[in-house]
């Protein structure tokens, strides 16, 4: 099975040769260091959701479509997962059941230790 960074690789690098965009290009574009991009492009490391934004932006394509391979946005002027439109909904709902029941046992974690709670 593909892991989802050798995925967001591999679709990072198909829209950066359709765009002919080079890694230099890519950094100017988004202001990611040269070293991230390299990660990045070779699935060494995932970015982060800001850093994986401005790729987005920059490669005029979504997160989704970086991260999994689909789309999701009904309107080319949407933009994917911006922090301010996004709310727990819609990202939880993006999450596979593994990753939902993680963000819950997390949530029970906070809320047991009593710390949290409001």
């Amino acid at each position: 099975m593909q892991s989802e960074i050798t995925g967001f690789n591999v679709r990072l690098t198909k829209k950066m040769q359709e765009q002919s965009i080079s890694q230099a290009d890519l950094c100017r574009l988004t202001g990611l260091t040269t070293s991230m991009i390299s990660y990045y492009c070779t699935g060494q490391r995932r970015p982060t959701m800001p850093a994986a934004i401005k790729i987005a932006k920059a490669l005029n394509t979504t997160v989704d479509y970086l991260a999994n391979g689909t789309s999701y946005l009904v309107s080319e002027s949407e933009i994917p997962y911006s922090p301010k439109k996004a709310n727990f909904d819609s990202l939880f709902n993006l999450l596979n059941q593994d990753g939902q029941d993680k963000v819950i046992s997390y949530i029970e974690d906070l809320l047991s230790s009593g710390k949290y709670k409001r």
